[in-house]
C-alpha cells in the first residue's frame, strides 16, 4: 500500500514540474511559491470587511500577490478557454448586471440594447420573482473544484494541483481570480434545466452568480413556475436564502433586476433614486480623501502622476479612486456614452469648485467627457 502512495507522490510530483507550462507561468518556481502560499491560509489570504450596498456584510478573503498571478493566469489559460455561458447566465466577461437587466426587457444575452431596433422582441414585465443562493461561493466544496479541473484536463493529479490553488479552507474563496468562473462551471447543469425549464420568452429566467430573476408579463410570476425553481435550485445541491426570495409587481415599485431598475415603457433601465444618493455620498467621499491625498503626498513628491502614486501609495487613496472609477464605469453601462457624462458628473455638483490638483481635475474632464482611459478597470477595487 505505501508503495502505490510513494508512486503516487511521485507522479504528482513529476505533474507538477511540468504544470507551469499548461498553466502558462514562465517557470516553475512562480509555481512553487504560489503553492506554498495556497497551502498556508494565514500568508496566502488576507480576509477584509466589505460593506454590501443591501446592508451588511461580506467577507473577502484576497490573495497574495504572488498566489493571484498564478490564479488569473489558470482563469486565463484554462478555466476561460473551457467555459461557454449559458443562455441565461450574465456572470461573464462580455456580459453584466446590465445585460441581465436587459434581458427582462425581451434584450437577447448578446445583443447591444437600443430602443428604436424593431428587431428587437421588447417586453413589458408586470412581476417578478427573486431568489438568492445561500453562501454560493462557500458551497462549491473541494471535491467539486476537483471534478470540473478533472473534467477539463482529463488528469486526477493535475486536478489536484489546481484545486490546491483555487480552495481556501475547503471551498472556493471570495476574492480569487478563479472562483466566479469556477462557482458559473459549477452551476452548468443547474443552469441547463432551469433554462430548459424556463424556455418560455413570457417567463424568462437570468443568473447573475448567485442572484436568479424571473419577471412575468402578468401580475404574479404563476406559484407553479417558482415552485419548479425552488425543486430545480435543491435538486443541484444549492440551498435558497429564505429571507432573499421576493416577488411584487409595477403597481407595488419598480421592477428592479439585481439592482438595476426597469423601465419598460421607455425600453430603458436606470439605477434607483436610492442607489444613485448612495453613489452620490460615495463619490463626495472619494472627492475628499483624493484631495487630502493631494496635499499630503503630492506636496511632499512633487509628482502630480495620479497612476504613480497609486501604485505606490496608501490603500485608502486607491480605494477612493477606485470608488470614482467603479461609479463613472457603472452609470456608462446604465446610462450609455452619451447620457452618462453629464449624471456622473452631476453628483459632484457642488463640490467641484475647489479642486487642489491639476490631476484630479483631468480625472473629473475625464468624467465630463466620457473619456474614461482603460487604465483605470486596473484599480476599480469595486
Amino acid at each position: 500500500m505505501k508503495e502505490f502512495e510513494n508512486i503516487g507522490s511521485i507522479l504528482k510530483a513529476i505533474v507538477q514540474k511540468s504544470m507551469y507550462n499548461v498553466i502558462g507561468l514562465s517557470n516553475a518556481i512562480d509555481l512553487e511559491r504560489a503553492l506554498e502560499l495556497a497551502r498556508d491560509p494565514k500568508t496566502g489570504y488576507r480576509r477584509f470587511i466589505m460593506e454590501k450596498k443591501s446592508g451588511g456584510k461580506r467577507p473577502i478573503d484576497a490573495p497574495h500577490d504572488d498566489l493571484k498571478f498564478v490564479q488569473r493566469m489558470i482563469y486565463k489559460k484554462i478555466l476561460l478557454k473551457d467555459f461557454t455561458p449559458s443562455k441565461i447566465c450574465h456572470s461573464t466577461l462580455e456580459r453584466s448586471i446590465v445585460s441581465n437587466a436587459y434581458a427582462h426587457l425581451g434584450v437577447p444575452a448578446d445583443v447591444v440594447p437600443n430602443p428604436s431596433y424593431i428587431t428587437i422582441p421588447w417586453r413589458e414585465p408586470q412581476s417578478i420573482h427573486l431568489i438568492d443562493l445561500q453562501g454560493a461561493f462557500p458551497s462549491i466544496k473541494t471535491g467539486r473544484i476537483k471534478e470540473i479541473y478533472q473534467d477539463i484536463l482529463h488528469d486526477e493529479n493535475a486536478a489536484e494541483i489546481l484545486t490546491e490553488l483555487s480552495q481556501l479552507r475547503g471551498s472556493l474563496p471570495q476574492g480569487a481570480p478563479t472562483s466566479p468562473l469556477l462557482f458559473n462551471l459549477a452551476c452548468r447543469e443547474l443552469d441547463r434545466d432551469l433554462e430548459e425549464e424556463f424556455a418560455d420568452p413570457r417567463l424568462p429566467l437570468t443568473r447573475y452568480v448567485d442572484d436568479i430573476s424571473v419577471t412575468s408579463l402578468d401580475s404574479r410570476v404563476p406559484q407553479k413556475k417558482q415552485k419548479m425553481l425552488r425543486m430545480i435550485v435543491e435538486k443541484h445541491g444549492f440551498k435558497i436564502k429564505e429571507e432573499k426570495v421576493a416577488n411584487w409587481d409595477v403597481r407595488d415599485k419598480p421592477l428592479n433586476v439585481t439592482g438595476i431598475a426597469l423601465n419598460p415603457a421607455k425600453r430603458a433601465i436606470f439605477l434607483p433614486y436610492k442607489t444613485r444618493e448612495i453613489f452620490r455620498l460615495l463619490m463626495f467621499k472619494s472627492y475628499k480623501t483624493l484631495c487630502e491625498a493631494n496635499s499630503e503626498w503630492f506636496e511632499q513628491e512633487r509628482d502630480i502622476s495620479l497612476m504613480k502614486f497609486i501604485t505606490q501609495g496608501r490603500r485608502r487613496y486607491k480605494r477612493a479612486f477606485g470608488t470614482i472609477c467603479g461609479v463613472a464605469s457603472l452609470a456608462f453601462m446604465v446610462y450609455g456614452k452619451d447620457e452618462a457624462p453629464k449624471r456622473t458628473f452631476s453628483w459632484f455638483e457642488g463640490y467641484d469648485g475647489d479642486v487642489s490638483s491639476a490631476t484630479f481635475q483631468a480625472i473629473l474632464d475625464d468624467i465630463r467627457n466620457g473619456d474614461l482611459v482603460g487604465e483605470i478597470w486596473g484599480y476599480n477595487q469595486f
